[in-house]
């Protein structure tokens, strides 16, 4: 299944796909997963061995911005669980500083 990911592709299977469906959100007429779990991709994406540098360091932009377009709180019991769930706790400090800026 394809996701779209701010402006690119992400393959995911299809019990990714489902989960990301159930909470997704219709902006501009297309359905896109909700931006907590965008923030998940980006994450998962981030701690991928293969993942090149360069846009390991687009993937921590990204998320900062998802977090300040949405006003997403990582002090929020939710998302800081989807947070520790796919950066860790090493992916949740670093969001949290970033939200300090």
């Amino acid at each position: 299944m394809i996701i779209e990911l701010i402006e690119r592709l992400m393959l995911v299977d299809d019990a990714t796909f489902a989960k990301l469906r159930a909470d997704s959100i219709v902006t501009q007429g297309r359905r896109t997963p909700s931006p907590q779990h965008m923030v998940a991709l980006k994450l998962h994406a981030t701690r991928s061995s293969a993942r090149d540098p360069d846009k390991s360091n687009q993937d921590w932009i990204d998320i900062r911005k998802l977090i300040e377009l949405h006003k997403l709180d990582a002090h929020d019991e939710a998302f800081s669980s989807l947070i520790l769930r796919y950066g860790e706790e090493e992916g949740l400090e670093r969001i949290r500083r970033m939200c300090q800026d």
